[in-house]
This record gives structure tokens, C-alpha cells and sequence, in this order.
């Protein structure tokens, strides 16, 4: 079951990156489907671990290359890399502290969270790092 689903409407034309974007996006639909599924929440507890550690891979190898090509957004696009992880130990917190249920709407947030740093955040790197060469 999916929630969200790759299309190259997505694609930053960078190989890497949409590859890993493809892998987040996987990874929201596993949460997702598990949720569906009703999962045990030592289940969904490492399904979302896993969505934030590949996350943070993620916007590691993106920062890496900003800065390897001295992008002049990357200070906003880090900040915004940031505030997503906090987001997601304020939700794994919340959790574990029984503040917060696992529910669809952590799922809705992810999915509303990667659309929309792909189609806005992302694309506005990916014009600059291809005339870099970057692909």
C-alpha cells in the first residue's frame, strides 16, 4: 500500500539523489503500510529510526555536494534539512513517552514534508549542480 509514489515529476536530474529520494519515499510507504497493517510499535518504532537515519544520509550527501560546489542556498536548504530531523526526534520523543500515538497523520506529514522539499527546495539546487556538472 502506498502513500506517496515516485514519478519523474520528482526527479532533480541528479542520479544519486533521486535514487535516494526513491528510497525515502519506500521507506514512507513501509511506515505507512505497516501502520495499515497495524503493526506492533516496536515495529513502527524501528521503521521510523530507520526513515530518520536514511534521512540524515540523505541530507548529508545533498549538503556535501552543496558545499563541494558552493551553493549560495545551502545555509537556508541545512536549515530546513534541520528542522525536519528535530520534527522527527520531537515525534520519536512524543512517542516514546506515550504523548503521541503512531498514527496516519505522522505519515501524512512525512509524505506533505518530501513533496514538497523535493518540488521547492530540492529542484532549486539541481539546475545550479547540473551547469556544474553534477548528474
Amino acid at each position: 500500500m502506498e502513500i506517496i509514489r515516485w514519478n519523474q515529476g520528482f526527479s532533480v536530474g541528479i542520479e544519486s539523489i533521486d535514487k535516494q529520494h526513491q528510497s525515502l519515499f519506500d521507506a514512507i510507504n513501509d511506515f505507512y503500510s505497516n501502520i495499515n497493517r497495524k503493526g506492533s510499535h516496536e515495529s513502527l518504532m524501528l521503521l521510523l529510526n530507520t526513515l530518520k537515519d536514511y534521512t540524515v544520509y540523505h541530507f548529508q550527501t545533498e549538503e556535501q555536494l552543496m558545499q563541494r560546489y558552493s551553493f549560495s542556498g545551502y545555509a537556508s536548504h541545512k536549515k530546513e534539512h534541520d528542522s525536519f530531523i528535530d520534527k522527527i526526534n520531537d515525534i520519536e520523543q512524543r512517542i516514546k513517552t506515550g504523548k503521541l500515538v503512531i498514527s496516519i497523520e505522522i505519515t501524512n506529514f512525512l509524505k506533505e514534508w518530501i513533496e514538497n522539499h523535493i518540488l521547492k527546495t530540492d529542484k532549486s539546487y539541481s539546475a545550479f549542480l547540473q551547469s556544474r556538472g553534477v548528474h
